[in-house]
């Protein structure tokens, strides 16, 4: 299966998703230089435990919770930078949300809309940390 054959609203398996963009198998952003693109996966849960980001819909935009589990989050040298420059830098994004293991529903093709913006939310270690949000449209 190619990227353009995915339909939105279908469900989706890792290894779908690994083979479809030639991406690690692990984490909530998905790098590829192969498939120039950068899955994003949010899982919807609210069990701090297992998942410390606080992504949601708000008004049509996806607020998306950067990459760092502990402590505050950076912006430069990781997959939060790409996300940031993605408007800029030629990437394609595409959003997945996860409500059960193995099960990834592909949202869309997105791209950032408006400014990326700080928060302080609670981390995997149960400490407050200062994450970046990105807020993203779907385009698709």
């Amino acid at each position: 299966m190619e990227i353009s054959q995915l339909i939105v609203d279908s469900l989706y398996t890792n290894s779908d998703i690994v083979k479809i963009f030639k991406v690690s198998n692990t984490g909530g952003m998905r790098r590829s230089r192969r498939t120039n693109s950068l899955v994003l996966i949010s899982k919807l849960s609210n069990a701090i435990e297992s998942n410390p980001y606080e992504d949601k819909w708000v008004e049509g935009i996806f607020h998306y919770t950067g990459m760092g589990l502990k402590g505050n989050q950076e912006l430069k040298g990781n997959q939060n930078f790409t996300l940031a420059e993605s408007n800029k830098n030629g990437i394609d994004v595409y959003l997945f949300e996860s409500s059960k293991p193995n099960e990834y529903n592909y949202r869309g093709k997105a791209q950032l809309y408006g400014e990326v913006y700080e928060v302080s939310e609670v981390g995997s270690n149960g400490q407050i940390r200062r994450v970046y949000k990105f807020p993203l449209k779907l385009i698709d």
